[in-house]
């Protein structure tokens, strides 16, 4: 029987109380996706994107904002949206000079559909919502190649459906949602190939590592764990699938060899991007970074009091107890598959989801770094666990040696993941910001600001964070944006035309020169740290 018949014979199987149980899961994860879209904080990562899809260069935009003239938030938006004087090729020539350590397929893709759609931040991060929803059917069919069961398939899409992890990435202008999508075709189309072993499906699986690369090149890491696992299965012999998977690997390497060579050619610029991760950290604060953050990638609710203090809901608190049982959960679950089924099997999930996290622990001891602690890096390894978890829970559900009450709780169980996982959805969405946005939050910035009559917001440094504010302010607020030592009694002249004078995260250089030169006083804002007010001192 093929896949797609037994998928269908289950489906009609299936009691019309578990089908509309299905329905209303997914129904409620594709809500969750597009709630609120533009709600959270344009944060900077995400600003980086509107800045490859304007062609602009960073250096550029320094050269041509930072001459001390006041300039409108109209102007600044032309960094940050479609204009007439860059194209798609300025996008990837952006990417390659800064950041050539970003692939250019995801950016290619925003920058058409923002053509198509528009450039608000709704649209921008609707591609990332959109993509989102191939994951279905995506682990879907993982499940079905590796487990030949439509009954775990449907559990795993579920589970990935209502993960607060990926619900906050499908609504980010980032590739993460794309790059979710990659593994999960990625490691269906290589079981397949290994199910066929005919040339076509090799070809299929080379053409999808392909597109991981041009993705993310953690992708990498992904092939890298399926070599071993087939090298395994294999028992080390040098087999014609062991052929065929090194051939796919070598023509997907020869096919992005163009952005190897680009990577090469401006390491610099990849380096200095990545500069932030090359911070001292010890090993143990990276391991209980990663293990935090799995448990957020299937529940995160227990974060509601850290961006809603003041929020009068009943106590969420217990949340922070539940960490301990989902640790018991995820360890016998693995467990339970390497008892319960073949190497095949348990070893597809167990490099999958820990080969990835592996590589990157030994990259950061060489290179005393925090990658580990990046949640959004370890994308492979919450795939392999919810895979992982749904084979438990739907294989404990039909179980049919097992008493009512066994099966009742294995149904409890179910439904009290998948709960707490649109609980967790349900309140990250009415939220400004969040933990994928590690916080970052100047609604309070722009509001200060915007409340003003004729608001003047000046700095010296912080490129990106200005753009990202530009999103958000006024058009009646005008910006000054100048290093300290091009300010002048001339310049400081035409401050007497504004009500109310900002400074936005200012060097202290940038203070000193307004204090001790001009006699401007620096005033502190209640609760606003990124934000200083300057008035003329009477003195």
């Amino acid at each position: 029987m093929s896949k797609l018949a037994r998928s269908r014979k289950f489906w009609n199987c299936l009691s019309k109380e578990f089908k509309l149980f299905i329905i209303i899961i997914l129904l409620v994860s594709i809500f969750f996706r597009f709630v609120n879209i533009n709600k959270k904080y344009y944060w900077i990562d995400e600003t980086v994107t509107s800045l490859r899809i304007s062609g602009y260069l960073k250096e550029e935009v320094n050269r041509q904002v930072f001459t001390g003239s006041q300039i409108s938030v109209r102007e600044l938006a032309r960094y940050q949206t479609i204009n007439s004087e860059k194209n798609i090729f300025d996008t990837v020539k952006g990417l390659a000079k800064e950041e050539a350590q970003l692939p250019p397929l995801y950016f290619i893709l925003v920058r058409l559909w923002t053509q198509l759609f528009g450039n608000s931040i709704a649209v921008t991060r609707s591609l990332s919502a959109f993509i989102s929803l191939l994951a279905f059917p995506c682990v879907y069919w993982l499940c079905l190649e590796l487990f030949n069961s439509p009954l775990i398939g449907v559990v795993a899409v579920m589970l990935v459906a209502v993960s607060p992890f990926q619900v906050l990435y499908a609504q980010e202008a980032r590739m993460y949602s794309l790059w979710s999508v990659q593994i999960l075709l990625t490691s269906a189309v290589f079981l397949r190939a290994i199910r066929l072993n005919t040339k076509f499906s090799w070809f299929f699986y080379s053409l999808s590592i392909v597109l991981g690369l041009y993705t993310h090149l953690l992708s990498i890491l992904v092939a890298i764990a399926q070599g071993i696992y087939l090298v395994i299965i294999e028992k080390f012999r040098v087999s014609k699938k062991i052929v065929s998977y090194l051939i796919s690997c070598f023509t997907a390497i020869l096919l992005f060899s163009p952005w190897i060579f680009t990577i090469l050619n401006h390491s610099s610029g990849a380096k200095a991007a990545l500069a932030w991760l090359d911070k001292t950290a010890k090993l143990q604060e990276n391991l209980i970074s990663f293990v935090n953050n799995i448990f957020n990638a299937i529940i995160d609710f227990w974060f509601v009091y850290n961006y809603f203090p003041n929020l009068n809901f009943p106590n969420l608190r217990f949340g922070i107890y539940i960490k301990p049982l989902l640790l018991i959960l995820m360890v016998y679950s693995f467990y339970f598959i390497y008892r319960k089924t073949s190497i095949k099997i348990w070893l597809f999930i167990l490099t999958l989801t820990f080969v990835p996290p592996l590589l990157i622990v030994i990259r950061d001891i060489n290179a005393n770094s925090g990658s580990l602690s990046q949640a959004r890096y370890l994308i492979p390894c919450y795939l392999g666990i919810s895979i992982a978890i749904a084979y438990l829970f739907a294989t404990q559900i039909k179980n049919k040696f097992r008493n009512l009450w066994q099966k009742k709780f294995w149904y409890l169980s179910t439904i009290l993941l998948i709960s707490f996982g649109i609980l967790s959805c349900a309140i990250s969405s009415q939220a400004e910001t969040w933990s994928n946005k590690y916080g970052m939050n100047y609604y309070p910035v722009v509001r200060a600001i915007n409340q003003c009559e004729r608001p003047l917001l000046m700095s010296d440094r912080n490129l990106v964070l200005i753009l990202s504010l530009s999103h958000y302010l006024d058009p009646k607020v005008k910006l000054q944006l100048l290093p300290a030592s091009k300010i002048s009694v001339e310049l400081i002249d035409q401050l007497s035309r504004f009500s109310d004078i900002f400074l936005f995260q200012p060097s202290d250089n940038f203070q000193q020169t307004f204090k001790t030169q001009l006699n401007y006083k620096i005033i502190s804002l209640k609760e606003i740290r990124e934000l200083l007010k300057i008035e003329k001192s009477n003195d």
